[in-house]
């Protein structure tokens, strides 16, 4: 197997990877309500895990997506992105390649 088949594979294996952690996030936010119920429950809360889970989990998501589009909507998420592709070497080299066609294009228009 060569470096560049094994960097191709582990490269794939990452971005899998990448696209389940938005997914185990959902799974972990469920796995933290039951330890957050307990503790509710013995100060005294005493809340039903039958009734109070599904609604908590509900409320949790719920909340979990106000904050996305908060992070969206305030322009963080753009600055992020921006800042990730401004640093990846790929898409530099793509941009040098698109103003390098730019420029071609503005001598010919000459």
């Amino acid at each position: 197997m060569s470096k560049l088949n094994l960097r191709k594979i582990i490269a794939e294996l990452k971005v899998y990877l990448n696209r389940a952690t938005s997914y185990l996030t959902i799974i972990n936010t469920g796995m933290i309500l039951l330890p957050f119920i307990a503790t509710l429950n013995l100060l005294g809360l005493n809340i039903n895990v039958k009734i109070g889970y599904p609604i908590l989990f509900v409320v949790a998501l719920l909340v979990a997506l106000l904050i996305g589009r908060i992070d969206i909507k305030s322009g963080i998420f753009s600055s992020e992105m921006n800042r990730i592709y401004t640093q990846n070497p790929v898409m530099i080299e793509m941009l040098e390649r698109m103003k390098r066609i730019e420029d071609k294009l503005e001598i010919k228009k000459k």
